[in-house]
């Protein structure tokens, strides 16, 4: 491989034909930009022409903007070079995507190439400013772990290998990546022994080997255990991956550098003719590439308790293998068949073609061909036994699946004859994969795993069992099955959770809800125990007992109604923890309740808690049948119509708000023939930090509310004063409702301490307003939004050009999703900060009411609303950026470019070095034909000695437009500038 050249030595010289680098006549043009915060540019530009002429050189049309494409071509020739050896060549490629455009794929390329020539220093520059890249973070702290090591800094190390353990996702990772886990951990793991730390590294070895069995991956869990031994021995392990100077090389590719994930966990890099770091959105970069692995967050590496708990979720099926590779399981891979016995030629490449066809037949779904090519292969090979795995899949594509597993039933049976213990699993796995409810063929494969002392798999499957036997009605059956596992893993919640489903669904409650109560001690807030213990109470067939209800609240019970209240002690629990998970689990807990509602469809226990459930997750519509049915039962008539009532005044349309009144009248006429017990009215399911009053007052709350929102109209004040129509109205002159209650009732308590704030700062408008805003503070704490609105609307009559009041009423109509009344008040706050001369606040204000309009989806109004703020704070470059982010997200390129040169030019003439560039990059992606922006980053280069960068610029802009005077004058300053120094 040829080595890198020292970083110093200038590798810019001119070659034949007067070229002025080593692109000769090569066009860049414009691509996709990225937006964002800071509108970070360079992400998708660039591509090349051809035309060269002679030399050897890649030449082009000079000027002529390269395609995405042609950018692809660049990438890829680059990794193609430096695999061919020519590691300058492919290294310059890359520094010029990087200096020109600032793609951050080029730079992890280039960092990872440096790395591979031992020119540490490069690589480690590169690969540090990757690190606030999400892409690219995970990759470049290990790479840069192995940097430090290979110059021989153990303390910076260890720090990089500590941080990359600690950044790795588990939730999704699956078996080909725990290699580079594995990977990862040794390395940390050696070098802090390197430093004389071995408790840190047994504790790295520690978390991987419980994460690692917490899988069930026997062989990856032996590969680490050897790893350990290796290294208590004080000695490397056999085949153990190596981080030393020498041992980097291009062979052994670091186990991180690769395609990206959104969880920073990144694959493995891949071999020529595909490259790291594929952009997002390049379909034709994609082609050539792996596809990324895409990996959910999940808890760090670094948390050892996470990695050794129990086994998988019950529910977890076990992974088929994927169909094994033609090429490795024929004859002509291994040199053997699987019977053992070897094939003599030409018979063997003849059934290496007759296999070839016989895939070719399947691609092209020609079954009835490929059954009569497997079956000249068998009068061949009889022995051969892959060709009847084959004719296997070929049933199954034709759908024929009895005799698909009658075929792997007769696979089975030859594998176990000639030992091949693993193929036989598999072919069994097979079998359950096509027919899962199988329990005859699940029972052979516990046997057979129990028979070879796979303890862990033959688990797995038999929760698998347990689980078929439930769903098929069998629920005793289930339960011995579950037993059984739980002697292997008594602390998988899963599996406990499942054994609690099993006893309840065989008639043995109680000792459901104990299982459940024991999940509940380690997990109190998983809401399908939760669920399940509500559902099993609900059913009346539980008790309370067994250690259950609320014995662990605190709360003392009565005799009567002890039951009723412990079922609304859990509903509440659950819903809380729903809230508190963000409906997490919302799914399985709402077929739980569906499932009980069918089998109990006149149970008003489970109508109300399926009502709180749907609820809980706004599901308004859905919630109100179910607590109209509940309301109707004896016991639950007053909590059922209150919940109906919340429900229509959670759709917030003035027809449901007058429902609700009728829902709330009805609840005030149960509470006054017979009020609900306390601890039942205290239970009921309510608001994280809601405060619990009387059921007659809360009822009379909820009335004010509905009355109110059924009738705004009646709440306004008439007359001069701010405070004119407040007092209430006289028995003898009631005012008219359409619900025969009297309008002005409910807002009677409001406007009567208004009244007696005025009282107290008779012509002290500071003091009224100051009051005022506390008593409306009180109700937003107390989330009695209505009547903090209706002091606000007050107070805008008192203090009319008080910005403030109106912006805190702004908030209150967008907190509550009242966007157009909202934006209504804030272009009223814009006027008044106007008139006031205060264009900053007024400014912002117009800026927030173009971010909600773009939200809404009213584009043109939010372009205009924010032209409207560069015309009144032309240097406000924030809101300049969020118009080019705008103007991309839409298509308009061109307006989107001129508003880009704007900023490049007010950074550039800032001086703020770091801005000018990233905006001057985005502007040449955005128009590759502007040669100012060329010029400026130019100069932007020069001006902090970046002589290198500055050369790739004006070379590249002379070689877009050869006639260019300030080119050549900058490319001749620069030479004489280096040669001062």
């Amino acid at each position: 491989m040829a080595k890198r050249r020292p970083a110093n030595e200038d590798r810019y010289d001119d070659r034949q034909g007067g070229s002025l680098s080593g692109w000769d006549d090569d066009g860049w043009g414009s691509g996709g930009a990225r937006g964002g915060d800071a509108i970070r540019g360079g992400s998708n530009g660039g591509g090349r022409g051809n035309n060269s002429s002679g030399g050897g050189g890649r030449g082009g049309n000079a000027g002529r903007a390269m395609s995405d494409d042609e950018v692809t071509e660049m990438l890829i020739e680059a990794q193609n070079l430096y695999q061919d050896g020519r590691a300058d060549e492919a290294i310059e490629i890359c520094e010029e995507l990087v200096s020109i455009y600032g793609r951050t794929d080029a730079r992890y390329y280039l960092a990872w190439m440096y790395q591979e020539e031992h020119v540490w220093e490069s690589a480690i520059e590169h690969y540090t400013a990757l690190l606030d890249d999400i892409d690219y973070a995970l990759s470049c702290y290990f790479a840069l772990g192995q940097c430090y090591r290979a110059k021989g800094d153990l303390k910076a190390a260890v720090n990089y290998f500590d941080e990359a353990v600690d950044r790795v996702n588990l939730d999704a990772l699956n078996r080909e990546e725990s290699d580079q886990l594995i990977q990862l951990c040794y390395e940390a793991a050696r070098t802090h022994d390197d430093l004389g730390n071995t408790e840190a590294a047994d504790t790295v070895y520690g978390a991987l080997l419980g994460f690692l069995r917490s899988r069930g991956w026997q062989d990856k869990v032996a590969e680490a255990e050897r790893l350990m031994a290796a290294r208590k021995k004080g000695g490397p392990a056999p085949g153990a991956p190596s981080a030393s100077a020498a041992g980097m090389a291009k062979s052994s590719a670091p186990g991180f550098n690769g395609n990206i994930s959104r969880s920073g966990f990144l694959v493995d890099l891949p071999p020529a003719g595909s490259m790291p770091g594929v952009p997002m959105g390049n379909p034709a970069l994609a082609a050539a590439m792996p596809p990324p692995v895409i990996v959910p967050q999940g808890p760090p590496l670094g948390n050892p308790a996470y990695l050794s708990q129990g086994m998988p979720p019950a529910y977890a099926p076990p992974v088929m293998p994927p169909p094994v590779p033609f090429g490795q399981s024929m004859p002509g891979a291994g040199g053997r068949t699987p019977a053992g016995l070897p094939l003599a030629e030409p018979q063997r490449t003849k059934v290496l073609n007759a296999m070839r066809e016989v895939e070719t037949y399947i691609s092209h779904g020609l079954y009835t061909a490929a059954i009569e090519e497997c079956l000249r292969i068998i009068e061949v090979a009889p022995q051969f036994l892959d060709v009847h795995q084959s004719l296997a899949e070929i049933y199954v594509h034709q759908g024929k699946i009895d005799q698909a597993v009658t075929k792997y039933a007769i696979l089975i049976d030859t594998y176990l004859v000639n030992g091949r213990v693993d193929d036989a699993i598999i072919a069994y796995r097979r079998i359950l994969q096509l027919e899962p409810n199988n329990l005859t063929y699940r029972s052979k494969l516990i046997t057979l795993l129990a028979q070879h002392g796979r303890t862990e798999e033959m688990l797995r499957e038999r929760i698998q069992a347990a689980d078929t036997y439930l769903r098929m009605g069998y629920p005793d059956r289930a339960i011995e099955q579950f037993e059984q596992a739980l002697v292997a893993a008594p602390g998988n919640i899963g599996l406990r959770q499942s054994y609690a489903l099993a006893l309840v669904r065989a008639g043995k409650v109680n000792q459901g809800i104990s299982e459940l109560q024991r999940i509940l001690q380690v997990d109190p807030q998983n809401t399908l125990a939760l669920a399940r213990w509500h559902i099993a109470l609900c059913s009346g067939a539980g008790s309370l007992s067994s250690g259950g209800g609320l014995a662990n609240s605190g709360v003392m019970l009565p005799a009567d109604g002890q039951t009723r209240v412990a079922i609304m002690d859990i509903l509440n629990r659950l819903a809380r923890a729903l809230r508190a998970e963000k409906l997490h689990g919302y799914d399985e807990v709402l077929r739980e309740y569906l499932s009980a509602i069918e089998t109990s469809p006149t149970n008003g226990d489970l109508r109300y808690g399926l009502a709180v459930i749907y609820h809980a997750a706004n599901r308004y519509a859905d919630a109100l049948p179910h607590y109209q049915s509940a309301a109707t039962m004896p016991g639950l008539e007053i909590l059922g119509h209150v919940g109906a009532a919340l429900a229509l005044l959670g759709m917030g349309d003035g027809s449901s708000s007058a429902g609700a009144v009728r829902e709330l009248e009805e609840a005030a006429a149960g509470v006054r023939r017979t009020p609900p017990p306390p601890q039942l009215w205290g239970n009921r399911p309510r608001l994280d930090g809601e405060e619990v009053v009387a059921p007659d007052v809360e009822i009379s709350q909820l009335l004010a509310r509905a009355y109110q929102r059924s009738n705004p109209g009646a709440s306004m004040g008439m007359g001069g004063s701010p405070f004119a129509g407040m007092a209430p109205a006289s028995p003898a002159q009631p005012q008219s409702h359409p619900l025969g209650r009297s309008a002005g009732a409910y807002t009677d308590e409001i406007y009567r301490t208004m009244a007696e704030i005025t009282a107290r700062h008779p012509g002290d408008i500071p003091g009224t307003l100051h009051e005022m805003v506390q008593l409306v503070r009180h109700y937003r704490s107390q989330r009695q939004y209505e009547q903090a609105v209706i002091v606000l609307k007050e107070l805008t009559n008192i203090a009319p050009e008080d910005a403030s009041v109106r912006a805190e009423l702004a908030e209150i109509h967008i907190t509550r999703g009242l966007l157009d009344e909202g934006m209504e008040e804030m272009r009223r706050v814009f006027e008044i900060y106007k008139r006031q001369g205060k264009i900053g606040e007024a400014s912002q204000t117009l800026q927030q009411v173009s971010e909600i309009q773009w939200q809404m989806g009213q584009h043109e109004g939010a372009m205009a609303t924010l032209k409207q703020v560069l015309n009144l704070t032309p240097d406000d470059m924030g809101s300049r950026m969020l118009y080019v982010q705008y103007c991309l997200e839409i298509g308009m390129r061109k307006e989107a470019a001129e508003q880009q040169t704007v900023l490049a030019r007010y950074y550039f003439h800032m001086r703020q070095t770091k801005e000018a560039v990233a905006m001057l990059q985005q502007l040449i992606a955005l128009d590759g034909s502007n040669y100012e922006a060329y010029d400026l980053l130019g100069q932007t280069y020069l001006s902090v000695n970046e002589l290198d960068q500055a050369l790739r610029v004006y070379r590249h802009l002379a070689k877009l437009n050869p006639n260019s005077p300030i080119a050549r004058d900058r490319l001749n300053q620069i030479q004489e500038m280096r040669n001062r120094h």
